[in-house]
């Protein structure tokens, strides 16, 4: 499954904390400040639980399984999202 994942962080602003809970998966890319892609094979439920421990119960998260996409963006970002489609995208 691929992920976008989108956070804000309001009082603590632990950014270091989710950003190593998010890269601790082997497939991702952050394209924004707070915008990362993931490839997994965990569940959205999986994810959603292991990034809530790293926020605090203000903050705001966001996740969503990516189907298609389409943006502007460098070529680099462009690179590193195919590459995790063609490991974790879905296959028809």
């Amino acid at each position: 499954m691929v992920y976008l994942v989108s956070y804000d962080l309001h009082n603590e602003k632990d950014y270091d904390s989710i950003s190593a809970a998010i890269e601790s998966y082997t497939a991702h890319r952050r394209i924004l400040e707070s915008v990362w892609i993931i490839g997994t094979n965990n569940k959205l439920t999986t994810v959603k639980n292991k990034l809530k421990k790293v926020i605090d119960e203000n903050d705001d998260l966001i996740i969503t399984e990516i189907v298609s996409y389409g943006g502007w963006l460098s070529k680099t970002h462009w690179r590193a999202i195919r590459k995790i489609f063609s490991e974790y995208g879905e296959r028809s």
